[in-house]
């Protein structure tokens, strides 16, 4: 697989079934080991948590053309929200196995700071790559240090460097923060083409 990609997936004992559910694949794509970060939002991730080692699970894949090599760039933004982070887990994680230095913005923002997925992976990777992560909270607590609200155009000023509008853009999240977040970049004087998107539902 392409890192940015998703597959079909279906726990069980027969794969013909309309019951597939996808999910954007999360390690790395130079690793031998195929992995997903999936966090429990719905019955279907709820029954996740009872597969054990030795289950048979269907995985139909890879899909999709939300990858890095369409876009090349000098550099990198990914806006996420929530599990929409996942594709960017495995970009992140691939450019870190080929020992890429460009530098890459990571805008993660999440309801709550103890909901914020793949923080442990993103820790690990912040020693391998030229990497800065900016995590925004929407309904932050009072001990929550850094930024808070949702990630608008002001935020983002705060953060990109000069050259932004040389940058490439990844966008994943619900078709509703996809269109705001597009909104945003284009007050920035972002061009529309280097804003690449990738919308999801809850399953």
């Amino acid at each position: 697989f392409t890192a940015g990609q998703f597959a079909w997936i279906l726990p069980g004992r027969v794969p013909f079934t309309p019951t597939y559910h996808p999910f954007s694949i999360s390690s790395s794509a130079l690793r031998p080991r195929v992995e997903f970060t999936i966090k429990q939002v719905g019955d279907f991730t709820s029954s996740i948590r009872r597969l054990r080692v030795g289950d048979t699970v269907y995985v139909d894949g890879p899909h999709g053309s939300f990858t890095l090599d369409r876009h090349p760039g000098m550099g990198y933004v990914f806006l996420a929200t929530g599990v929409g982070v996942t594709p960017f887990l495995s970009m992140l994680a691939t450019l870190a196995d080929q020992g890429d230095r460009r530098p890459v913005w990571l805008f993660l923002g999440n309801r709550s700071e103890d909901q914020i997925t793949g923080i442990r992976q993103l820790e690990r990777l912040k020693g391998r790559l030229d990497l800065r992560v900016v995590h925004v909270i929407s309904r932050a607590s009072e001990r929550w240090p850094g930024e808070r609200g949702r990630i608008d155009a002001a935020l983002l000023a705060r953060h990109l460097p000069p050259h932004a509008r040389s940058l490439q853009y990844f966008v994943c999240s619900r078709e509703e923060t996809v269109r705001a977040v597009r909104a945003s970049l284009g007050e920035l004087g972002v061009p529309a083409d280097r804003v690449h998107s990738e919308q999801f539902g809850m399953v």
